[in-house]
């Protein structure tokens, strides 16, 4: 069932208040750890995060599940996050809880068939260590496509930053070096671009499990440092963000694991 709410949440970074509507849709138990958000024909695509199965999860605004695309000859390590363009979905497995992977890739996916056209792997730069970590900073849950490279953002639980770094859509190993760092107070979970808007969003939590959205504004891989954020909290209890889509300049798909065995995995649209 369908609920509206009108809420009040303090714009952080300015010490402000804006209003938001939210609509909260229940989506069905199946895709219970639900970690990323793409549209594709006119429908919503997902997919769960670790020890899921290698599928695309397709569903309406209603949350009703209208198709699940295997993706043939790949594990789902720890899946996190989706991008697309006119021609591929790529998908994150780029999980690293403990920052102790040495398999991070993202799958590069044909829209034409969902055959895989080849995997980008890659690893960090300025990781030398790859002893088990529970407060490392190789860790990362968004990824989002930007002109014809991919951005990949950091879930820093070190610095409670999170690190951009730039990422070629061709099939290769690759080393990575970041192009800059936001401090952001929190783990960020999902991200996406609008060309058209020039809009990144960027969506999180706190230790607290505090939910937020940051937006930036005119957006620049060259200019990091002369972005504005605009940090949003949620008033959304008992969740764990893990998805964002812009539908436009103000409005968003926000997208939440289930907590417990007795909830459900929610979507909200977001008005700020």
């Amino acid at each position: 069932m369908k609920q509206f709410f009108i809420l009040f949440i303090f714009l952080i970074c300015f010490k402000l208040t804006s209003q938001v509507i939210y609509e909260e849709i229940s989506l069905p138990k199946e895709i219970y750890e639900t970690s990323g958000l793409e549209f594709s024909k006119s429908n919503i695509i997902t997919i769960n995060d670790s020890g899921g199965k290698s599928i695309l999860y397709e569903f309406n605004e209603k949350g009703e599940i209208l198709d699940r695309i295997k993706i043939p000859n790949v594990d789902n390590n720890d899946w996190e996050s989706l991008a697309i363009d006119e021609k591929y979905i790529y998908i994150a497995d780029i999980g690293n809880n403990y920052s102790m992977r040495s398999n991070l890739s993202i799958l590069k996916v044909r829209l034409s068939d969902y055959k895989l056209d080849g995997k980008i792997n890659f690893s960090y730069k300025t990781q030398n260590s790859f002893t088990p970590n529970p407060s490392g900073e190789f860790d990362a849950e968004g990824i989002t496509c930007y002109d014809d490279k991919l951005l990949l953002f950091s879930k820093n639980r070190k610095d409670l930053t999170t690190e951009i770094y730039l990422i070629e859509k061709l099939p290769g190993d690759y080393i990575i070096e970041k192009r800059g760092s936001l401090k952001v107070e929190g783990l960020i979970t999902g991200a996406d671009y609008n060309k058209d808007l020039n809009l990144m969003m960027l969506v999180g939590y706190d230790f607290s499990y505090n939910q937020f959205l940051i937006e930036l504004n005119n957006f620049s891989i060259e200019n990091i440092d002369l972005l504005e954020p605009k940090k949003y909290l949620i008033p959304i209890a008992k969740a764990q963000m893990e998805g964002v889509k812009i539908i436009n300049e103000n409005t968003f798909w926000v997208s939440s694991e289930n907590e417990n065995k007795n909830s459900f995995p929610r979507l909200f649209k977001i008005k700020i």
